[in-house]
């Protein structure tokens, strides 16, 4: 049984990609891990016999970041855009 909440709603919610219509001979733990992708933990409680699917929270440490100014502040300069010849 999956488990009621926006977490699983919005799985759910997303296309099933084409390559994911026909994944071969698996273990259900490994084809709903394929199905979900990296973006989506997976819970299973063997007690209650239910699957539950997590949001994983992006890292926003691996985001790049605009280079500072000497002021400490993002940098305004805008990027030269350089000519080039064949």
């Amino acid at each position: 049984m999956l488990c009621d909440g926006s977490g699983t709603d919005a799985l759910l919610a997303l296309p099933l990609p084409a390559a994911h219509h026909r994944l071969g001979p698996l273990v259900l733990r490994d084809a709903l891990r394929a199905l979900a992708g990296p973006a989506w933990n997976l819970q299973v409680d063997k007690g209650e016999r239910r699957v539950c699917f997590i949001r994983v929270a992006p890292d926003v440490s691996a985001l790049p970041r605009p280079p500072l100014s000497s002021t400490g502040g993002p940098s305004e300069d805008i990027p030269l855009v350089e000519e080039v010849q064949p």
